[in-house]
């Protein structure tokens, strides 16, 4: 069973040093600062794979660490988990910092030195060009071009809405990003595999860069807070009574530690580099209709979605960096100081 640990080294170091590179759209369209701000959310989450995995290999005995998998990934994966991720060898490593090119530029998308690893982070719709026989459809023509699905079209114009804008004073919901990995289906391979595998072990990268694509609300709404990080501060504000009576019946404080870093975590464990993790149907009709949040990701725990659900695993690097800022989370989604 691959367990997202199996994702965490490959967005850290080694030798092979794959990418990201950025829109010239996020600053010409969404204004000054939002290219800084953000390549600070890329180092977030880089830095804190690095943190989880520095946590997991030297303070796997400790008791608020313990709990924190048996929380997310259910008490009998522990054992497992540490096994893989002190074994693992990492094969690529994606840099803190942004690629001198731009997603615009013809030697990011189709260079010799492209991979499928290198990821493009994008603000707009520019790259989809009209399909020459499909009007519903879209080429991607920085992707060999790879045809856009009708609904992915329809999700990615709605998602780079320059004039959308929240409802101030409500908990409205909306997309974050939408994450296009860059791959084939070797489907010879996968039909001559004995049992059911999962479909994800036969992937294969096209040697073109993975797609992120920022949407235009989250960026404004992430620019509205001064591009938080994780910190004292932050940590200090969800545990205040203000917070916690503002909260929905779904959401737990520590929902409100999120950052825009971990939402690119998130993101990039959809990629080819994070290892094709998906977002888990919410087990609970009604709710949530994906596991994003505390209460949905304890609830998959201990259930085969839950480990690889991409924001369990962002949960979980969030929380290691607060235990590393002395603070634990107990069952419920409280954050307490560490004795």
């Amino acid at each position: 069973m691959r367990l997202f640990f199996f994702s965490l080294p490959s967005i850290l170091t080694a030798a092979l040093a794959a990418e990201y590179a950025i829109d010239p759209e996020c600053e010409l369209a969404l204004g000054p600062g939002v290219r800084d701000g953000i390549i600070s959310g890329m180092k977030e989450a880089v830095e804190l794979a690095e943190n989880a995995l520095e946590v997991l290999n030297q303070h796997e005995s400790d008791v608020y660490v313990q709990n924190l998998i048996r929380y997310l990934y259910g008490i009998q994966d522990r054992d497992q988990i540490m096994d893989r991720v002190k074994g693992k060898k990492p094969q690529t490593h994606l840099s803190a910092t942004p690629s001198a090119l731009s997603t615009n530029d013809e030697a990011w998308f189709n260079g010799a030195e492209r991979s499928s690893n290198d990821v493009g982070l994008y603000c707009s719709n520019t790259r989809l060009i009209p399909h020459p026989t499909k009007p519903a459809l879209r080429m991607n023509k920085h992707n060999r071009p790879i045809t856009v699905r009708a609904k992915q079209v329809e999700a990615l114009f709605k998602c780079h809405n320059h004039d959308a804008v929240l409802e101030v004073g409500t908990n409205q919901r909306y997309t974050k990003a939408l994450t296009m990995g860059s791959y084939t289906i070797d489907l010879e391979a996968f039909k001559a595999a004995p049992g059911a595998p999962p479909l994800n072990e036969f992937k294969v990268g096209t040697g073109h860069p993975a797609n992120i694509d920022i949407c235009s609300v989250f960026i404004r709404q992430a620019a509205l807070e001064g591009w938080p990080l994780i910190n004292e501060e932050r940590i200090a504000r969800i545990r205040s009574e203000t917070f916690i009576n503002g909260m929905t019946d779904i959401q737990r404080p520590v929902d409100g530690i999120k950052t825009f870093g971990v939402t690119m975590f998130h993101e990039l464990t959809h990629a080819n580099i994070g290892g094709f993790f998906t977002d888990a149907d919410d087990i609970m009709e009604g709710e949530d209709p994906k596991c994003f949040n505390w209460i949905s990701c304890t609830r998959l725990s201990t259930l085969p979605g839950g480990r690889t659900n991409s924001d369990t695993a962002a949960i979980l690097v969030m929380l290691l960096k607060a235990w590393r800022l002395g603070y634990y989370v107990d069952q419920d989604g409280f954050a307490h100081p560490r004795i």
